[in-house]
């Protein structure tokens, strides 16, 4: 596409400009973005639409402007030198922009040092990639070799530039956290899409520059664009297999489990409504004022609560816990349990079969020994802790049929207390949601659930 632009001129040369500069910055803010997405943090991030667009948009009148300086000077020196400055601003704006439009529940703080090298180490690999692109008539090898050898340097440069400010990039949380959503299973999985994608946007920009060329030369440059294609996407759907299986045996590693496999579709919006649904019934019910009057009355060890005794708070709220829970076929325990007397359960609803029932206050039992219970209650107001899903047995410990149970907490507060009074418990039996989870089943195969850090959550196999 340089060289039309070189050979061209009047209207005819602005459509190259246009192509040209759309190739070069859509190509370089996908690697941008993947590289974003691929950036694995214990929070969940989102990204700012308006800030994103603005990124690709700065990405592709940049390319514009580099191009554009490439064509009109006719020093060599004037080309690469001005055009690497300016070429490095344009990324470096699109990179922390892009930067910018994170939305999280954390701020960035930038190592000026490292930063400072990722722009100095940008500026080199640019400007050598340009200076060979301006005296490429000049040097003595094949033309496919003179592209790639420009091209595999101006690809350094951007590479280099966003990795090294990520590396100079430090993410702070502005509050302390609990256990996060499994954003493994949400729909903002791009990068390989966006991949696939750009390498069929390069295709078919290639095969526009070559459109008006003679017969015989766009069937030969026709055959060697397909064949890289092909190559290209099928070292692309390499590359997910190899990092797949890589990724798997690093968790793996850590485990000790060498029997499992990724094996998970990216689909999952049962599971991700369920975990929406799972936030609010969890905050609806610690709102829930009897439940306000059953932790004070504990914590104070009142024996009234109001005009009402507290057994009969306790009964209202009891029968109000078993409505909710019969209402909700995926839970299977609903639990209240006060900060006082060694973490006591109050409440307790509980999913028998097909039988809701509440359990009677004989074999309530404390809860301060177990970990969910101390992490719940260390959370500030409004965070919700989630626990690792585990294997329960149905009826008799030594039964075949399991279930995989998660539970999920939130911290109750009186007033403006300091300290928790107490928590909302909720066990959510998640084996029929992750049943469509799984692609294909083999005897002997795993799969595997992680959250965003990489952390082991469960796995199962075919013969639950």
């Amino acid at each position: 596409m340089l060289r039309r632009l070189q050979s061209t001129d009047g209207r005819r040369r602005w459509h190259w400009y246009l192509g040209a500069a759309l190739t070069l910055g859509v190509g370089t803010w996908t690697m941008h973005f993947i590289g974003m997405i691929a950036l694995q943090l214990p929070f969940p991030v989102e990204y700012h639409k308006g800030l994103t667009l603005l990124s690709l948009l700065i990405a592709i009148l940049g390319s514009l402007i580099v191009l554009h300086i490439v064509v009109i000077y006719t020093h060599a020196w004037q080309r690469f030198v001005l055009g690497s400055v300016v070429w490095v601003v344009v990324i470096s704006s699109m990179h922390f922009l892009g930067m910018a439009a994170m939305v999280m529940p954390a701020s960035m703080a930038y190592d000026g040092w490292v930063i400072l090298l990722s722009i100095l180490v940008s500026v080199a690999a640019a400007s050598v990639a340009l200076f060979l692109l301006c005296k490429e008539t000049e040097l003595n090898l094949p033309m496919s070799w003179k592209c790639l050898a420009s091209a595999s340097v101006m690809g350094l440069s951007i590479s280099s530039m966003h990795y090294l400010a990520m590396w100079g990039t430090h993410f702070v949380p502005d509050e302390p956290l609990g256990r996060i959503f499994l954003d493994s299973f949400g729909s903002n999985q791009l990068h390989w899409p966006l991949a696939i994608g750009m390498l069929f946007f390069l295709y078919l920009m290639m095969e526009l520059s070559i459109w008006d060329s003679s017969k015989a030369q766009r069937n030969g440059i026709g055959l060697r664009l397909r064949m890289m294609v092909i190559v290209m996407v099928s070292v692309t759907g390499l590359s997910v297999g190899i990092l797949s299986m890589l990724e798997v045996d690093a968790i793996l590693e850590g485990h000790g489990n060498k029997d499992l496999r990724l094996e998970l579709e990216g689909e999952a919006e049962a599971i991700t409504e369920l975990f929406i649904q799972l936030q609010e019934d969890v905050h609806f019910i610690s709102r829930t004022p009897g439940i306000n009057v059953l932790l004070k009355a504990l914590a104070t060890k009142e024996s009234e609560a109001g005009v009402f005794a507290l057994e009969k708070v306790r009964q209202r709220v009891s029968e109000l816990l078993k409505d909710f829970l019969a209402g909700r076929p995926d839970y299977q325990t609903i639990a209240i349990i006060g900060r006082e007397d060694s973490g006591r359960e109050l409440i307790r609803a509980e999913r028998q079969g097909v039988t809701v029932s509440l359990i009677d206050k004989a074999y309530l039992i404390p809860k301060a020994g177990k970990a969910n219970f101390q992490e719940t209650m260390n959370l500030p107001p409004g965070q919700i802790h989630i626990s690792e899903i585990n294997f329960s047995h149905e009826g008799d410990e030594d039964a075949s049929v399991k279930s995989l149970i998660m539970q999920i907490a939130v911290p109750v507060y009186l007033d403006k207390e300091k300290l928790a009074a107490g928590i909302v418990l909720i066990d959510t039996n998640l084996s029929q949601i992750f049943k469509p989870l799984t692609k294909s089943e083999q005897f002997g195969d795993r799969d595997l659930v992680t959250d965003q850090t990489g952390r082991l959550l469960t796995f199962r196999d075919p013969t639950l």
